[in-house]
């Protein structure tokens, strides 16, 4: 064998060693890329799984709200998908007040008996023993007590506008919760140890019904999830 063809061989060995090389690299990052896409997928779906869990458990803590509500003769209206139990100005205010009528009394204090009952099903704290088949499995951070009116001016003593009177009316149903059950202001706590029950005030900025007034003077309930860590969560097996 002469030196040119020795050489040229040499060559060709070595660029076949190359382009094997090459060719083994490339199947080394697609397998690297379908582990991880993999893992991406997996973590989306139980990312999409714990948010679905965490709707359904305030679902079903909501409904049960309502229920016992309504076996007190007092019906609520449910948002299930704001999660909101919805108070209407014409159950707890006259016009243009923030003192609760004496309708409004009953009511508020039907409603915190009922949180106190059920609250502690959605905790890591307090009494159970009220929760019958509620789920746990998702908590609750807040319990947000809203004021909010209609887009109609307020011209209240000294400047009041609807900000106040939102304000002042959730402050008033805050205060009556806590005081026919007082757990309500710190025996109950969320995961972080806090207190779950708070207020909070929009005025007319948040509207239920743009064609109408009486539906957007309302008090509103709302409750604020915190879906379970994605380390404990179990996704359940759909059915087959």
């Amino acid at each position: 064998m002469s030196q040119h063809e020795e050489s040229t061989e040499h060559f060709f060995a070595s660029f076949t060693d190359l382009l094997v090389g090459v060719i083994f690299m490339f199947m080394m990052l697609m397998m690297v890329f379908a582990l991880n896409f993999k893992q991406a997928e997996t973590t989306s779906q139980k990312a999409a799984a714990r948010i679905i869990l965490t709707e359904q458990v305030r679902a079903e803590l909501l409904r049960e709200i309502a229920a016992r509500m309504q076996a007190r003769g007092l019906p609520v209206t449910m948002d299930l998908q704001s999660g909101v139990i919805r108070l209407p100005e014409s159950l707890l205010f006259s016009s243009g007040e923030w003192e609760l009528s004496e309708q409004g009394q009953q009511v508020v204090a039907a409603l915190a008996q009922v949180l106190g009952e059920l609250l502690p099903c959605a905790t890591p704290y307090g009494d159970k023993s009220q929760c019958g088949s509620l789920s746990q499995e998702a908590l609750l951070d807040s319990v947000l007590v809203e004021g909010h009116t209609d887009k109609q001016p307020f011209n209240g003593t000294n400047g009041m506008s609807n900000w106040e009177l939102s304000a002042f009316r959730a402050i008033t149903v805050y205060k009556a919760m806590v005081g026919a059950q007082p757990a309500l202001e710190q025996g109950i706590l969320n995961p972080s140890n806090q207190p779950i029950l708070g207020v909070s005030a929009y005025a007319e900025r948040r509207p239920v019904d743009t064609a109408t007034l009486d539906p957007n003077r309302r008090i509103d309930v709302r409750f604020n999830m915190r879906a379970p860590n994605m380390q404990t969560l179990q996704i359940p097996t759909p059915a087959p």
